[in-house]
């Protein structure tokens, strides 16, 4: 049966065949230049902050509203901190990341005065009391309104002009339309 088989797929195989003629749609010779394919990164890069300023502004609250004031074990304080340092260094390091440099900067600096700012303008709203909810709310909401502008107005990166390739040729498709310009082809080729 084996040898059957092997026969049969030679003479398949050695039948003759005819060569199909190449037809092109490009001047012989003359191939269109290839097409960048690479995937574009994408000009928005503001999911990585709000991952980063999630986690970082809920530890703050947590910190601040319900963790236990009288902690012996002093978790309170470096929950805190590690809240307050995700915050200010995560879309700082973000932004230096996609080789935004200044805009890391001017991301840090809205971080801190920003929030601050609100706090102070809520707690001198309430009377200037020493336990202010009231600016403590403002500090939580200006933190988060930080983060929005952030992510969704500072992290986007201009799109990137496509690369042409440095091979590409033009191919005359016609003739030209005004006799004896540059472009015009002899007629003797």
């Amino acid at each position: 049966m084996r040898a059957a088989l092997l026969v049969a797929a030679v003479l398949v195989s050695a039948a003759p065949c005819e060569a199909q003629p190449v037809v092109s749609a490009y001047p012989a010779g003359r191939l269109p230049s290839p097409v960048d394919r690479s995937p574009r990164p994408d000009p928005w890069y503001g999911e990585t902050i709000l991952a980063v300023d999630a986690p970082s502004i809920t530890a703050m609250v947590l910190a601040g509203f319900v963790l236990d004031r009288d902690d012996p074990d002093g978790v309170r304080p470096l929950v805190g901190l590690a809240g307050l340092a995700g915050y200010l260094l995560g879309g700082f390091t973000i932004h230096w990341g996609h080789g935004r440099i200044g805009l890391a900067f001017l991301d840090l600096a809205g971080r801190i005065i920003g929030p601050y700012t609100a706090g102070l303008i809520a707690w001198r709203a309430d009377g200037a009391k020493d336990e202010s909810q009231v600016a403590e709310a403002a500090m939580i909401g200006g933190l988060a309104i930080a983060s929005f502008i952030d992510a969704f107005v500072l992290a986007r990166k201009a799109p990137e002009p496509r690369r042409v390739d440095e091979r590409a040729t033009a191919v005359p498709l016609g003739r030209p339309l005004r006799p004896g310009s540059a472009a015009q082809v002899d007629e003797d080729d």
